[in-house]
């Protein structure tokens, strides 16, 4: 009996698991994807570094395709960020397969997760500089303003980019009794049965709704990668694509703070700086420009 296509296995996990499009894009990286072409010295993704042998694959073949990759400084392994994403991805794979008898073991299983404490550092922005950030987002003008501002307002709101990002139109809910509600995404991608749904500052609603109608949609084989006029993730690229989670709301957020003469020389600042830090809209600031 030949053994299952890993690309069909993949395509399998992706349509039956709620991951985060940032995440699907991540993993695909990782693992493969079909007819991908290499540079000569460019390491392999997963299922071209062993092919053949997916269902068959030992420990030892994970520690030397991880240790395939390198820093930019010439050290094996990869970043610290990097290696986890290849190793979850590598995990979620296996796990999967593994629940379907597709193979008799996981062989990821042996490697432990790096201690997130071991990661960056979360720095914040104390209430003075989250309301000169507010301001800056005020005036900010761009090719996609209403999109940013959109953005910059879920952040400031305390949502995690990842949160921002992975949000649904099927979750907004603009005209509950009591003002508009969000059913919010949780850490790591989709929304447990029964989430409460959560208020949205009238700032935030406002923006949103701003928004909206220059939001791009676009239809994907791929039901966590399809956008249409009344589903999908809120937040679209210029393709209709969902927005990424990292390079994007990093980005915006260093390019309005560099507008803001009270956060400049605060290089350090990034979305997660921007989610953790206290909200311009609570305790009663007076957020009116």
């Amino acid at each position: 009996m030949p053994e299952p296509d890993p690309f069909d296995v993949l395509d399998a996990w992706f349509n039956d698991t709620p991951l985060h499009p940032e995440t699907i894009r991540a993993y695909t990286a990782a693992l493969g994807r079909r007819g991908r072409e290499y540079e000569p010295e460019e390491p392999r993704a997963w299922f071209d570094f062993l092919p053949g042998r997916i269902w068959r694959a030992t420990p030892n073949d994970v520690e030397t395709w991880l240790a395939s990759f390198r820093t930019t400084d010439g050290r094996a392994g990869g970043g610290l960020r990097s290696r986890e994403s290849r190793l979850s991805a590598l995990t979620g794979f296996y796990t999967y397969a593994q629940a379907r008898r597709i193979c008799p073991g996981n062989p990821a299983d042996h490697l432990q997760r790096l201690d997130p404490s071991r990661l960056l550092t979360t720095q914040y922005l104390d209430s003075r500089q989250m309301l000169a950030l507010l301001r800056a987002t005020d005036r900010w003008t761009s090719a996609h303003t209403h999109r940013d501002r959109a953005l910059m307002m879920l952040l400031m709101s305390n949502w995690r980019p990842g949160q921002a990002t992975a949000w649904r139109l099927e979750d907004y809910h603009p005209h509950d009794q009591n003002g508009p509600t969000a059913g919010q995404p949780q850490k790591g991608g989709g929304k447990q049965k029964n989430t409460p749904l959560i208020p949205l500052h009238p700032e935030t609603a406002e923006a949103i709704e701003a928004y909206l109608p220059h939001r791009r949609h676009q239809p994907h084989p791929t039901p966590a990668l399809s956008t249409t006029p009344t589903t999908g993730t809120v937040l679209t690229s210029r393709s209709g694509r969902p927005l990424d989670a990292r390079t994007t709301p990093r980005t915006l957020v260093q390019a309005i703070a560099t507008t803001a003469p009270a956060l400049h020389g605060l290089d350090w600042i990034t979305a997660d700086t921007v989610a953790h830090s206290p909200s311009p809209f609570d305790h009663g600031q007076d957020t009116t420009p």
